[in-house]
């Protein structure tokens, strides 16, 4: 006895401390290994039968370690072959995610087919060290690819919205925003976005409703309201872009918007004043005088040229200017607006100044003496401020 267990310490072999049995001298002793398989609740219960072979009086083990399986004589394709058996019966196979021809996006079938070439190597290479055996890790796995893709979608659009400088957000509410399941991608109710975002982006407008404080001059406060400076967003451009926010799912902060045209809520130190009531032009740089002249400007009682604060939006030489019942040429044109009202020469004139304008004035434009329109002219800028006041 002391002499095997000599042996096993100078081997380095393990001792397992089981019931122990007597093998007598050229003999064998059949016995098993009991293993558990189970399938969620289900267990099976499937013995490993084995004989173990002795030449001589020797106390074993019951269960072999595996250092001594060279002893045993088993069948463990056998083994195999009756957990497959307790594992046949009708199975579910599993299907992945898949779209139709029609673009219709179908669900993963998780089934309960078993990979049995898996399963069996598994128990080739474990057998010896486990005696449970889960088969359900050993089930068929449907490709998951589409059904990851879906709910990634499902997910980020929970996160989609932009959010403007001004505070006010659009999510996947104002949009329907929503994943469907036809091609798998993104629903989104385009118009009902565009009202949303127009309503938010215009509230940046502020052309026409621009007012403010403006010391003239001679030092005088004139309060200034409307005219073309000021801010215009790009609608359409943003709602665009707002579009293309929602189909990526992006989460967006601090938006600026798109705009067409955006000016300085504080005028700039140069700027050309035009003061109505006394009929004079003056192109300033702070409170220094670049050039000046007398003007005359709209017919005071049915032609007035508006006041408000705008801005030079294109120069043109010689141009005509037509309007009902007259075309009038005129050599250097600074448009304010759409509407036809500028600053320009005017050779027909040979007075400027004074009261001129109250029964003998413009058509609304400011009219300059020919010498001081080029030289307005040639020293200001496309977007030079021009406020006009009385």
């Amino acid at each position: 006895m002391a002499l095997i267990f000599l042996y096993l310490l100078l081997f380095n072999k393990t001792i397992i401390l089981q019931p122990l049995e007597i093998v007598q001298s050229n003999s064998s002793v059949q016995n098993s290994i009991t293993y558990t398989i189970t399938e969620g609740p289900t267990q099976y219960q499937v013995p490993l039968v084995y004989e173990k072979q002795s030449k001589s009086n020797t106390v074993f083990p019951v269960q072999i370690h595996k250092d001594f399986t060279d002893t045993l004589d088993y069948d463990l394709d056998e083994f195999i072959d009756k957990i497959n058996e307790c594992l046949d019966e009708p199975r579910v196979k599993s299907k992945s995610s898949d779209i139709t021809s029609s673009g219709k996006y179908i669900e993963p079938v998780f089934g309960t087919e078993i990979d049995s070439d898996k399963l069996n190597q598994y128990i080739k290479e474990n057998y010896t060290r486990k005696q449970t055996i889960d088969v359900t890790q050993f089930y068929v796995q449907p490709d998951l690819t589409l059904d990851k893709e879906y709910k990634k979608l499902s997910e980020d659009i929970q996160n989609f919205h932009v959010t403007w400088s001004n505070g006010k957000t659009v999510t996947k509410e104002d949009c329907n925003l929503t994943v469907s399941n036809d091609k798998i991608h993104i629903n989104i109710d385009e118009d009902k976005l565009n009202k949303c975002v127009a309503t938010i982006v215009n509230t940046y407008d502020t052309v026409g409703n621009f007012s403010t404080e403006y010391k003239t001059y001679s030092g005088d406060i004139k309060q200034v309201h409307g005219g073309t400076w000021g801010n215009i967003a790009d609608t359409k451009a943003e709602e665009d872009w707002v579009i293309q926010q929602a189909l990526s799912l992006n989460a967006v902060d601090n938006r600026h918007p798109t705009m067409k045209q955006e000016m300085p809520d504080t005028l700039p130190s140069k700027r050309i004043e035009v003061d109505l009531t006394n009929q004079h032009v003056r192109y300033l740089n702070g409170d220094t005088i670049i050039s000046e002249s007398d003007c005359v400007t709209g017919r005071a009682r049915d032609r007035a040229t508006p006041t408000g604060v705008y801005y030079i939006s294109e120069k043109i030489k010689e141009k005509d200017l037509k309007g009902p019942g007259y075309v009038s040429h005129v050599h250097r044109w600074m448009r304010l607006t759409n509407s036809g009202v500028g600053l320009h020469d005017a050779t027909w004139r040979s007075s400027f100044g004074g009261n001129i304008y109250i029964s003998n004035g413009s058509h609304g434009c400011i009219n300059l003496p020919k010498a001081y329109a080029y030289e307005l002219y040639d020293t200001v800028d496309v977007e030079t401020c021009v406020v006009i006041f009385e």
